[in-house]
């Protein structure tokens, strides 16, 4: 089915089923008490969070996928990739676009995890069956025939997809025979990673930085995330290294000048620059070397995902750590995961959940009918809404927007367990 962003028309989830390209999981006994960050200095003051048997959130597994590829080999004249990476797919679709404004064509690919035959991700657009790369796949036109999608089975429960806008069909087709998919691997995030550099020798490790330096114990990309800017779910588009690993523990150190680096917890190299700080971005990351209920490096923790969500104020906010099982079973969110066919997901994916009531109806889409309909009741009794986060900082699941309704905030809601207490 196709829906419209930012006024593109593109392929749309099917409604109320699920969708996801990574993986998480629970630990459960293996892990016994929490154990320490061994460090090369006498300092004494990295040891990492509570014990395991009293946060949750601490016996986490978390997976991902790193190198799912795809690249097209023939793009028209002209055609370039605005938003996405060929190298990581998770990190969200690819678009491509040609200079100039207006109207101008455009090209959207990637993929499904779905057992769905290709047909049934498309609308009631005009369809006929295709063979790309020797696969089964449909083309559909969409109404008034500006934008063209075709999409096939590229392995057992895998649909890639191209879109393309003022192109014609021939030349998406012939764009979707020349597109190369490589499914990549998966990675574990670290749940309590070796750490040989102390904070005095990450402070060392920053010239000029002087007494009043600060270092703080994180993960490669947590720091990316907060200092991109960008309010999740969206295309992260990594701002430092894109080649490091999102787990991999680093030392942040930075001074009251503007200026900072970001140093391998374990070999001590300066893995990136910061050439001017994000003041709010930083304080918002969690320090691991300090007692705390912590998920593993590379998940999000309280305070990032505060920042890069940027709650607003307008309504009472709250934000719950829950795994994908756990909000696709509560009857007003069990449509959020957008997590095709659940058997495919692991319904362990750690999730933020930002929950938010108002006393009127600001989190409604609307708050009067629109002409011909039943008048809405003037004085609604409240509304809520609840918009899910992928936890991860590595390539992430693409959730629906949020769910909500009128009314009071649902006791499933209000008692929904949180992974990472505050």
């Amino acid at each position: 089915m196709l829906a419209v962003r930012n006024g593109k028309s593109r392929l749309a989830w099917p409604q109320g089923v699920l969708a996801t390209v990574l993986m998480a999981g629970l630990l459960g006994a293996l892990l016994g008490a929490c154990t320490q960050v061994r460090t090369s200095g006498p300092s004494q003051d990295t040891l990492l969070g509570a014990p395991l048997s009293e946060c949750a959130a601490s016996f986490l597994v978390v997976t991902g996928l790193t190198g799912e590829r795809l690249h097209p080999q023939l793009l028209p004249p002209g055609f370039f990739l605005e938003q996405g990476s060929e190298t990581e797919l998770g990190q969200g679709w690819l678009t491509y676009i040609t200079a100039g404004s207006g109207d101008s064509p455009w090209l959207e690919m990637g993929k499904y995890n779905t057992t769905l035959p290709p047909a049934d991700l498309l609308g009631e657009e005009q369809k006929q069956s295709v063979t790309i790369q020797g696969r089964p796949g449909v083309s559909a036109i969409a109404p008034f025939g500006e934008t063209v999608n075709v999409a096939w089975e590229e392995s057992a429960g895998i649909v890639v997809f191209v879109t393309g806008h003022k192109l014609a069909l021939a030349d998406v087709v012939a764009i979707a025979q020349s597109v190369e998919y490589m499914p990549g691997s998966t990675f574990t995030y670290p749940i309590r990673p070796t750490v040989t550099l102390s904070r005095e020798r990450a402070l060392a490790r920053f010239p000029g930085g002087g007494s009043a330096s600060k270092a703080i114990l994180t993960s490669f990309g947590e720091v990316d995330t907060v200092l991109s800017g960008l309010s999740l779910p969206l295309n992260h588009v990594p701002v430092l290294n894109p080649t490091i690993e999102v787990g991999r523990p680093v030392w942040v150190v930075w001074s009251n000048a503007g200026k900072g680096v970001v140093v391998d917890a374990v070999s001590g190299d300066i893995v990136a620059s910061l050439a001017s700080i994000n003041g709010a971005a930083l304080a918002s990351l969690s320090d691991r070397s300090r007692p705390g209920c912590f998920p593993p490096f590379g998940v999000l923790t309280r305070s990032e995902i505060d920042f890069v969500t940027r709650p607003l104020d307008r309504a009472t906010t709250t934000m719950k750590l829950v795994t994908l099982q756990t909000l696709t079973s509560i009857a007003e969110t069990n449509e959020l995961g957008n997590c095709l066919t659940l058997h495919a997901c692991d319904p362990n994916v750690p999730v933020w959940v930002m929950i938010r009531d108002a006393p009127d109806c600001s989190l409604l889409l609307r708050c009067t009918a629109l002409p011909g309909q039943r008048p809405l009741p003037t004085a609604p009794p409240g509304s809520w809404s609840v918009t899910p986060f992928d936890a991860r900082t590595g390539p992430q699941t693409g959730f629906s927007t949020a769910a909500g309704g009128r009314g009071p905030l649902p006791l499933d809601l209000t008692d929904l367990p949180d992974l990472e207490p505050e």
